[in-house]
């Protein structure tokens, strides 16, 4: 039997109190890879682990698929795929509770999902997971109105795989205007905000898909522009010793900015 499909609090008065300035338009794409890292971490597959996110721009899909640059169009949605655990049951109970704890050793404050509504339309969700020695696809959609959870559906398969995908559908204008539209522009935020991740190599292969077939491996895109200028050194504080990464980057595309990176995330 399905569990009860319903939040534990207001949907639209959560996301009104939720803070998103409009220069942080890509925090909800950071916060579903954050949970695809988790969701990988959690399946203990890093070595194969991979996050795809296809690029969804404004334009018909047949026309940008044949032109050779595509970055002067608005982003208007992501589609996030991992390899992960997928939405088993301890994370969606986890989903159903606002500022749940249940990654709270990992930084994790349980508002991502608040904080996508609050800058797109709404936000699909398709897993498949195992529960149970078998299989089951679970799939829905998040609204910012009622009890928040439409179109459920739970049901059986014989994949026998676990992954899940996440689209962030349809910016809203006030926010889309703040995001990147260069491949590369987008890329640097990503890293940089997951930069220890990439610094002590624990990332899952990240890979950008754009609509015109261009990719970037994010690995590829860290090594060719911050990985050359890393220092590391050790020191203690009582008994207590830390790891300390040093980086000056000079061919970034963003202004002029330092970056305080602690417990596997900017800070």
């Amino acid at each position: 039997m399905a569990k009860k499909r319903e939040f534990h609090t207001n949907i639209a008065g959560k996301v009104r109190n939720t803070k998103l300035p409009k220069r942080k338009a890509l925090w909800p794409l950071f916060e579903a890879i954050s949970n695809s890292i988790h969701a990988i971490e959690e399946k203990g597959n890093l070595e194969s682990g991979q996050i795809i996110i296809d690029i969804i721009r404004n334009g018909l899909p047949n026309a940008l698929e044949g032109l050779k640059r595509v970055d002067i169009y608005p982003v208007k949605s992501f589609l996030i795929h991992d390899n992960g655990l997928g939405f088993n049951d301890n994370n969606w109970d986890s989903f159903l509770t606002a500022e749940s704890d249940y990654k709270i050793e990992k930084g994790a404050k349980g508002v991502g999902r608040f904080v996508a509504l609050k800058a797109f339309n709404h936000v699909n969700y398709n897993s498949s997971f195992r529960s149970n020695g078998s299989f089951s696809t679970r799939s829905f959609t998040f609204k910012q109105v009622g009890n928040g959870i439409f179109n459920f559906k739970e049901e059986p398969n014989s994949e026998e795989k676990s992954w899940t995908k996440v689209e962030l559908k349809n910016y809203k204008e006030e926010y889309q205007k703040f995001c990147p539209k260069p491949l590369e522009d987008i890329a640097e935020k990503i890293v940089e905000h997951f930069l220890i991740y990439f610094l002590q190599n624990k990332c899952p292969y990240i890979t950008l898909r754009d609509q015109n077939g261009q990719e970037l491996l994010l690995q590829n895109y860290y090594g060719n522009t911050f990985k050359g200028s890393i220092k590391e050194s050790e020191f203690s504080i009582n008994e207590n010793t830390f790891h300390l990464y040093l980086l000056k980057v000079f061919n970034t595309r963003m202004s002029h900015q330092i970056h305080y990176c602690a417990n596997s995330r900017e800070v």
